[in-house]
């Protein structure tokens, strides 16, 4: 055999072997691509739920200071607490509007269960976790004390030996101590939403993604495993 004649053979043999592999970076290349994608569609989607988490609560927190502003300013200022005692009724709506409301979050257990949280940068995951737990502890510990307030307005409402005017003022009284703390509360909460925002540079409090387009959603399959869609 020829020399031509075995080049000649060997020629399609490497070209053969070259496009193989140059078949298979290509493939591997965008499936690559396709993974990189897939990860960064699915931390955009994490950092929307946790941006509709916090900018709910930033909300909320806006909203219930201001109305607990206002009925401080009709039980303390304006001494005007009995017009919360004049039925069960009214008091039961007092001592519901009284009660702290932020703090909520729709998506966070569902972003802890499946395990999506991980997929943040350390740093972030820190701050994020932080927050949460800090909102949720005031909140609880608020709670507590509205619950005790409830209680206790309950038993001065049903006290046949107080006379109005004395019902008024020692709900005055424990309204006003009450007020204290929850109004310190809201600032400590907004100051941990605050450090959040301040260290988090995808996080916008002042956004409503709940009423986005194309939001994002998570679903369950039969096995109860979490995904986006």
């Amino acid at each position: 055999m020829t020399f031509h004649e075995i080049w000649s053979i060997i020629i399609p043999s490497i070209v053969g072997i070259i496009g193989i592999l140059s078949g298979i970076w290509i493939g591997q290349h965008l499936s690559d691509r396709k993974e990189e994608k897939q990860k960064a569609d699915e931390i955009e989607k994490i950092r929307y739920f946790l941006n509709a988490d916090f900018s709910l609560v930033q909300r909320t927190l806006k909203k219930m200071k201001m109305d607990h502003i206002q009925m401080q300013d009709t039980i303390i200022t304006k001494n005007q607490s009995d017009v919360y005692m004049l039925t069960r009724k009214t008091l039961e709506k007092l001592l519901t509007n009284l009660r702290i409301k932020t703090g909520y979050f729709s998506y966070w257990d569902l972003l802890v269960t499946s395990g999506s949280l991980i997929k943040l940068e350390p740093d972030e995951l820190r701050i994020v976790e932080s927050t949460h737990h800090s909102i949720s502890e005031y909140r609880r510990i608020e709670t507590q004390s509205s619950d005790s307030l409830n209680d206790q307005l309950i038993k001065i409402f049903l006290e046949k030996s107080l006379t109005t005017q004395d019902k008024k003022e020692i709900i005055k009284g424990k309204c006003e101590l009450y007020f204290q703390g929850l109004f310190q509360t809201y600032e400590y909460i907004q100051e941990r939403l605050d450090v959040l925002k301040n260290n988090i540079p995808w996080i916008n409090l002042e956004t409503e993604p709940s009423i986005a387009k194309n939001k994002p959603k998570m679903k369950i399959d039969s096995k109860g495993t979490y995904s986006f869609e």
